[in-house]
């Protein structure tokens, strides 16, 4: 009697065991659909391919039906970077477009827009120093510089009226560590193989009309 017991104990817990992974087989997760209502770049001399992001769709097949308003503004492709399927924009002018797209997440198909608006690049320093060294003249017709020493001194920056200073971070560009937090007026350290970000914003803007400037250490 305890041996037939113990038999059907087994038999009972083999049919959990093959229930239950059927069950989290047929589990899908998704990460959570986010899609840009509005992306702004600024064009200057070092502008190149720019990007909507579509988080929660890792296939590019997933974007149909793409379309750009105003041709005449951008060139617009649908690829993926890394694990996320974009929209790739190649800047032709400044101007304003939408573009129209249906993303299929989870079983369903969803129409969305994104606004794109291109903005020719105006310097918003009156000045940016780094210790002794003045580089509000080399940040003046594009907000990416390269350099190829370290930089070490107090940062003080100044902008025009309208601006504000939105976030200062140090990161690697290759990646592998977490970027810190700078401050204006205070020392800053930037090695190789680093990246100074300066985050800008229009008093009124929102999140995505802010402007990066940027010096880049080479390694």
């Amino acid at each position: 009697m305890r041996a037939q017991r113990h038999f059907m104990i087994r038999c009972f817990l083999v049919a959990l065991v093959v229930c239950l992974t059927g069950l989290f087989s047929s589990v899908v997760v998704f990460a959570e659909l986010y899609i840009p209502e509005k992306k702004v770049i600024y064009l200057d001399d070092a502008t190149g391919i720019s990007y909507i992001y579509l988080q929660g769709v890792s296939k590019a097949s997933a974007i149909t039906n793409l379309k750009t308003s105003k041709k005449s503004v951008a060139k617009i492709s649908k690829d993926v970077n890394g694990d996320t399927a974009v929209i790739s924009i190649a800047p032709k002018k400044a101007g304003t477009t939408n573009v129209t797209y249906n993303v299929k997440y989870e079983g369903k198909t969803i129409k969305a827009k994104t606004k794109v608006i291109l903005r020719k690049y105006v310097s918003p320093l009156k000045s940016f120093k780094i210790g002794s060294t003045n580089y509000t003249s080399k940040i003046k017709k594009t907000g990416h510089l390269r350099v190829d020493k370290a930089l070490k001194g107090k940062l003080s920056i100044k902008l025009k009226s309208g601006y504000k200073i939105h976030a200062i971070s140090i990161y690697s560009w290759s990646g592998g560590s977490s970027p810190k937090t700078g401050k204006n007026n205070k020392t800053v350290k930037v090695p190789k193989g680093k990246t100074l970000s300066i985050q800008v914003l229009p008093k009124g803007g929102d999140e995505e009309d802010k402007m990066f400037l940027e010096i880049m250490v080479d390694q």
